[in-house]
């Protein structure tokens, strides 16, 4: 990939992981690049997705586009987690991209604010996915 190149595809995992480009554009944009990449080119710390889920409890994002948001940023080799949260963060994308699964999105982000303040707190409340999240369901039944 070319300096450009790079540059661009940085700005646009940017505006994506900052939620200032919806996914749809995100996706669309991040087209012209192969999926796969060597390197991280962003990262996705607490700060952020604590930013992210606190627009959400404000109303500037509905349930729909968190939920598009948090599957576009989740899984993709461009983007890197915190290394001290990387399993936190991972963990609150997956369900978050996936309510089918956990329960109503607004119970999901709100455990999710509550876990990313304790872990910003140096506290290990329920830091990785939690065994039970709010209204999870049982794959095994």
């Amino acid at each position: 990939m070319t300096s450009p190149e790079r540059l661009e595809r940085t700005r646009i995992l940017q505006a994506l992981v900052d939620a200032v480009l919806s996914p749809d554009a995100a996706t669309s944009a991040l087209a012209a690049f192969s999926w796969d990449s060597e390197d991280e080119l962003v990262e996705l710390g607490l700060d952020r997705l604590g930013l992210v889920l606190q627009r959400h409890l404000a109303g500037e994002i509905d349930d729909q586009q968190l939920s598009a948001w948090a599957e576009a940023v989740n899984g993709r080799d461009d983007i890197g987690y915190d290394g001290a949260h990387d399993v936190l963060v991972s963990g609150v994308l997956f369900e978050l991209s996936t309510p089918e699964l956990f329960g109503p999105l607004h119970e999901l982000a709100d455990h999710a604010r509550t876990r990313i303040a304790a872990a910003g707190r140096g506290t290990s409340v329920d830091v990785a996915v939690p065994e039970s999240p709010p209204g999870k369901v049982d794959l095994d039944d």
